[in-house]
């Protein structure tokens, strides 16, 4: 009778197909996790290559990274208190001990089938060791981030990228002299934040420009990019792209609408209206079928400057896959996302650790919003900030004409 009820709270092909002596963990994982039936069956499939692992903590372990990779993670952190109350949860009481057990048993190569703590070794899984911690992986994950962080260091060089020099005469000209003019015919003028950014995408060959709704991203890569054609550039050797087609065309219409609002552009500024985005799918050739870029390192992208728009989308294989695509000695990448607005597609939050890291001093912040005011910002604070314990202040309405009566309130419970 308990396990029709267990069967009845998961797949019922799920269920038939589990090990025994699992039947109550994966009941416990499909309540507690953020798992898949496919994630299920691979964990199976590795049982069946490797029934040892089944008295092992190593199946608890696998659904906790499917669910944890869902989020965003690329590994689980063995040591991580978070991760042992999860695992007490599924049905592992003492997880600590299990885990030690387990670490004793790959360290002794008796579950050389699926898992290693030899990176060389091509197996499912990887176990991982950095600062005194036990990382565990799928081995496609460990081999992009690998590559990836060997791709950032090469960026990350101060000998490589295109460097640019800009008079103050160009400055000016971008700034005050020839600018980009609001809906109301009024000149719209960079603040010191946005002006940074731009003289920063000339020192820098890898910059990321962050910054929340409002704050004038696509306003500022407008000035970047009328800057770098007056630098000499040529119009063919800038890449615009985005994750998803609507990011793209977006971006698109953004900088048009900007450079259709300079009273006198100049030749430079109307190559810009030439000047098209599209996918990184596109970009780099990728298709259902195809999941190899057309370019690479020894066939790199011929362009200098490639700008990524909605970089918070992008996931660990993919950035991998774009930045193995160009020559990091002749070409400067610029990132432009909020790492608190669109996640990435795949396992892999890449952008946001790479603000976090700023390992390079390659960031510049927009931090002055132009869309949100009042009581509305503060809002969007909050929801920003609430991992850091703070709580979000909402006002309760009786009914929505007391709602709308509210001078104040932008955002309230009805």
């Amino acid at each position: 009778m308990g396990n029709q009820q267990n069967e009845n709270l998961i797949d019922g092909v799920v269920f038939e197909k589990c090990p025994v002596p699992l039947k109550e963990m994966i009941v416990l994982a499909s309540q507690k996790l953020n798992v898949k039936n496919i994630d299920f069956f691979t964990l199976f499939d590795l049982c069946e290559i490797e029934p040892k692992i089944i008295k092992t903590i190593l199946p608890g372990l696998f659904l906790v990274l499917f669910s944890e990779q869902s989020d965003g993670s690329t590994c689980l952190n063995l040591n991580d208190p978070r991760i042992l109350k999860i695992l007490k949860e599924i049905d592992y009481d003492k997880p600590e001990k299990m885990i030690e057990a387990l670490l004793k048993e790959v360290n002794n190569d008796k579950l050389v089938s699926v898992i290693s703590n030899q990176t060389d070794q091509y197996l499912p899984l990887i176990i991982v060791t950095r600062d005194n911690k036990n990382y565990l992986y799928l081995n496609k994950s460990w081999t992009a981030e690998f590559s990836l962080n060997g791709q950032l260091g090469k960026f990350f060089s101060k000998s490589v990228g295109i460097k640019l020099k800009a008079n103050q005469k160009l400055l000016d000209e971008i700034y005050t002299q020839s600018p980009i003019f609001n809906n109301n015919k009024s000149p719209r003028n960079y603040n010191d934040e946005q002006k940074h950014a731009i003289e920063l995408s000339l020192k820098k060959s890898f910059l990321i420009i962050t910054g929340g709704p409002g704050t004038g991203k696509t306003f500022t890569l407008t000035g970047i990019l009328r800057l770098l054609l007056r630098c000499g550039i040529s119009i063919s050797e800038i890449a615009l792209a985005a994750p998803t087609a609507k990011a793209a065309n977006r971006m698109n219409d953004s900088i048009s609408e900007n450079i259709k609002t300079i009273q006198a552009p100049s030749k430079d500024d109307l190559l810009l209206l030439e000047l098209k985005s599209t996918t990184i799918h596109r970009l780099l050739g990728l298709t259902e079928y195809n999941r190899e870029s057309k370019f690479s390192e020894v066939y790199p992208m011929p362009i200098k400057v490639l700008v990524i728009d909605e970089a918070s989308m992008i996931d660990l294989f993919l950035m991998n896959t774009l930045l193995s695509s160009v020559d990091h000695r002749n070409t400067n990448i610029i990132l432009i996302g909020d790492k608190d607005q669109l996640p990435s597609v795949d396992s892999g939050a890449v952008l946001a650790d790479l603000i976090s890291g700023n390992k390079s001093d390659g960031v510049a912040y927009l931090q002055t919003t132009y869309r949100s005011v009042g009581h509305m910002l503060e809002f969007v604070h909050g929801i920003k900030n609430k991992t850091k314990g703070q709580p979000i202040q909402i006002k309760s309405f009786k009914n929505i004409g007391q709602f709308f009566n509210d001078q104040e309130s932008s955002v309230g419970l009805i």
